[in-house]
């Protein structure tokens, strides 16, 4: 029997269709954190970032590269390098 060499995480899903998962909850988790007073605006606009990838990602069969989650947040409009982004970010990980 050889090694797991490697471990792939689908949530685009092209190998996962049938996972129930509110993204925009899952970003609200974050906003919650990074910016109370908007955080379902704030949520929102995450979660048309990160779906404006994966649209890219399935029209070009994968061609466009991986998305990274730094360019979500770019362009989300946060500021990554603030204590806010780090204390949300944790909460967003947690929610997964």
């Amino acid at each position: 029997m050889s090694a797991v060499d490697a471990v792939v995480f689908d949530w685009g899903g092209t190998l996962t269709p049938w996972h129930d998962i509110d993204l925009v909850a899952q970003w609200y988790a974050y906003a919650q954190v990074y910016d109370p007073v908007h955080g379902a605006e704030l949520a929102q606009r995450l979660f048309d970032a990160e779906e404006s990838f994966w649209k890219r990602q399935r029209e070009t069969f994968g061609e466009a590269g991986t998305g990274h989650l730094d360019k979500v947040f770019e362009t989300a409009g946060i500021d990554t390098s603030s204590w806010q982004h780090r204390d949300a970010l944790d909460a967003y990980l947690d929610a997964w």
